[in-house]
């Protein structure tokens, strides 16, 4: 997903005596960016619980009880954020059509920065909840910093870039008349899925050791210079 920053009308690059004044040069339209590596540091795990019966009341009391005791068990461990996530039913049919029960499945997600934690959660909520699924991802702290970093890198591109447009088109000097800066695009998150893998399975999987991966942050200057004599 890609972020707008706030725009900038960069004063340092703009001749003084011109700011004020209408464009009297050809105007370019320029766009460069900058890219980092950063290392993710949220890990997020999908677990559900699935039933079946003849009554579509039952199945759905059976599904509260075990996201309610799950949710319960959560509680005691702080380190990890749980909320209710997707939650489904449908109806079952046999060869000929005809209606024979219901179906229905319940998913928790969970998130946390400390793996050892979120494994250790999960193992507890064992064997009621099933693994669906678990990805690594930049924290919103993370992904600030690094951007932050960026922005300084990005525009020093766009004025080397900026000066190199106004040579090659036989200008000694330009003024910036708007920059914008944009963020996002390029992550690559680390995912892992199962079918019908356990949780305990899973919180064996999930330790310590388990590699989490990085994500491309890129931000990108986007804006206009008028090239001057």
């Amino acid at each position: 997903m890609r972020r707008l920053l706030p725009v900038l009308l960069l004063s340092a690059f703009t001749v003084p005596a011109l700011a004020a004044e209408p464009a009297r040069g050809p105007l370019v339209s320029l766009t460069t960016s900058a890219q980092r590596l950063v290392a993710n540091d949220v890990a997020q795990a999908t677990l559900y619980v699935e039933t079946s019966g003849s009554d579509a009341g039952k199945v759905a009391a059976h599904l509260d009880q075990v996201t309610d005791t799950a949710l319960k068990t959560a509680k005691r461990h702080d380190k990890v954020k749980v909320e209710s996530g997707n939650r489904n039913s449908w109806p079952l049919y046999d060869k000929n059509n005809k209606q024979t029960g219901w179906r229905g499945r319940a998913e928790l997600r969970l998130e946390s920065r400390d793996v050892a934690a979120l494994s250790k959660l999960i193992s507890a909520l064992s064997p009621e909840l099933q693994f669906a699924g678990l990805s690594f991802s930049v924290s919103p702290q993370a992904r600030d910093s690094a951007e932050n970093a960026l922005i300084p890198e990005a525009l020093t591109a766009f004025k080397a870039r900026a000066e190199i447009a106004a040579r090659a088109l036989g200008y000694r000097n330009y003024r910036v008349v708007e920059v914008s800066l944009n963020s996002g695009g390029g992550f690559r998150p680390v995912a892992y899925r199962a079918k019908a893998m356990s949780a305990a399975v899973m919180a064996d999987a999930a330790g310590p050791e388990m590699a989490s991966g990085e994500s491309e942050l890129t931000v990108s200057a986007q804006g206009q210079i008028e090239l001057l004599p």
